[in-house]
């Protein structure tokens, strides 16, 4: 009689055994679950300083006339004497290209009535100076040349994208460092990356604008070259884990700055 009553209990305590074993084995891939889910994204920015090696020069020549033909031929003599300085400075044909040419009527208004006032050639040239030690002469012997507009100066480096490549390192590092520092905080540890992505930049370079020129230049007015910023920003996101070197609650209460009170103005 007791040894049934023992085998039964010995059945009874395996039966939950294997219970308590098939709970745990159907909880731990909830867990893994949940925590394959735990994710931390942060953007970090990288940023780098290039002194330029290029200056790209965007020009425009107006001309107007009654006659279309008196037009264009003036036109094509200013821009022929900029090519020619061009030449003259060394700056090679393929750093030297026509961007925009536009005909049209000019009217002028009086009393409401509209009279011709003749035709309208404009025309832009881009010139990109690789010797940086002749931007003041040429823009002082273009000015000269009856050059109607300087629309815009940039300062450029020819090898942009190995800075770029540089500065994207750096964006990551500090992505990197940016989690590990807001996970330690919740007493928490990043994993492996589980995404990378670039936010999208503007082409850096810096950019001046000189308004409509007169006549009688003389020489440019200096210009400042500096340094040029190289940026890239890559948004990361890390699995998130729980830290094995997990902080009490308190000792995570006691590093959070005390909230202020909320103030009316």
């Amino acid at each position: 009689m007791l040894s049934r009553t023992v085998k039964h209990g010995f059945i009874i305590l395996s039966i939950l055994f294997l219970g308590v074993l098939s709970a745990q084995a159907q909880i731990a891939p909830v867990k893994a679950k949940i925590f394959s889910h735990r994710s931390i994204t942060v953007t970090g920015h990288g940023m780098i300083k290039v002194v330029p090696d290029q200056i790209v020069i965007t020009l425009g020549v107006e001309t107007v006339s009654e006659d279309l033909g008196i037009a264009k031929s003036q036109n094509d003599a200013r821009i022929n004497k900029v090519l020619s300085i061009a030449e003259e400075m060394s700056v090679s044909q393929g750093d030297i290209q026509t961007s925009h040419l536009s005909i049209y009527p000019r009217y002028r208004n009086v009393y409401e009535q509209q009279s011709f006032a003749g035709f309208t050639v404009e025309k832009k040239i881009v010139v990109i100076l690789k010797d940086l030690k002749k931007y003041r002469q040429f823009l002082s012997r273009i000015l000269d040349a009856k050059v109607n507009y300087v629309h815009g100066i940039e300062f450029r480096h020819s090898g942009i994208e190995e800075y770029k490549k540089e500065a994207r390192l750096h964006a990551i590092r500090e992505a990197k460092e940016k989690a590990m520092a807001l996970a330690g905080e919740l007493g928490q540890e990043i994993g492996e990356p589980l995404s990378i992505e670039e936010v999208p930049s503007l082409t850096p370079y810096t950019q001046l604008r000189i308004a409509k020129m007169g006549g009688g230049h003389g020489e440019a007015d200096p210009i400042a070259l500096g340094k040029i910023d190289v940026s890239a920003d890559m948004t990361v996101s890390f699995a998130l884990m729980p830290s094995s070197r997990r902080m009490p609650s308190k000792a995570f209460d006691q590093k959070l700055p005390a909230a202020e009170p909320s103030r009316l103005h």
